[in-house]
């Protein structure tokens, strides 16, 4: 399967931007935490932002990672024909409203069905309305990883993964879960919410290994449009 080199830099800035936020923060805890003495109060303020960095960069990532293949395949040329079937169909709701509809916009409907189902002419870059598909992304919840995953006409696509994450057998719904609810109790200021050093290692390596497996799958489902 070849690689795509939009898609391989979306993962490898993913792992650098992990290392620059939260394996920094990270280190300045191992080294801190050791020190003589009662531990300092802003140990756990490290752990609690380390997880809310680590959620952002995977929002980030997902969300460029499915722009990136859109992005490749404008910029291949590619017939919009060959576009997943759902992604249109997506398109094709963003930009029209069904009900109580004039000749005029019946018109401009064909019109849009003829461009989003067109074996011959290439959709650009505009019409793909990446903007409008991570605005619509929001948080890397399971169902919204899915929910990605299904416009490139792949169903329960987290539902169906697991990692081998330091030598544990681990969900990707289970995992992508768990970082989305520690992420928004500790953004919406949920005190209880104290992350320990190993959960923050843990998922961690969970999302460096799902990123390797979700641009592995990405890379493949982009290859077939080609």
């Amino acid at each position: 399967m070849p690689k795509i080199q939009l898609l391989e830099d979306c993962l490898t800035k993913f792992k650098t931007t992990l290392d620059a936020d939260v394996k920094s923060l990270m280190s300045l805890y191992a080294t801190e935490s050791v020190k003589p003495g009662p531990p300092a109060s802003w140990l756990s303020a490290l752990l609690r932002s380390s997880c809310v960095l680590l959620v952002a960069n995977f929002e980030n990532f997902i969300e460029g990672l499915f722009c990136a293949s859109l992005t490749h395949l404008a910029t291949n040329n590619v017939v919009a024909d060959k576009y997943p079937k759902r992604f249109r169909y997506w398109l094709f709701r963003k930009e029209t409203h069904m009900r109580n509809i004039g000749v005029e916009a019946a018109k401009e409907y064909i019109e849009l069905s003829q461009r989003l189902f067109n074996p011959v002419r290439a959709l650009t870059l505009t019409e793909l309305r990446l903007d409008d598909l991570k605005e619509e992304f929001a948080n890397p919840t399971p169902s919204n990883v899915n929910w990605m995953a299904e416009l490139f006409d792949e169903k329960d696509y987290v539902d169906r993964v697991t990692i081998l994450v330091l030598g544990v057998s681990t969900k990707a719904k289970a995992a992508i879960g768990e970082l989305a609810k520690r992420r928004n109790d500790i953004a919406h200021g949920d005190a209880m919410q104290k992350p320990k050093e190993a959960d923050v290692v843990r998922l961690t390596k969970f999302c460096q290994l799902f990123g390797n497996q979700i641009t592995k799958d990405v890379t493949k489902w982009t290859n077939k449009c080609i």
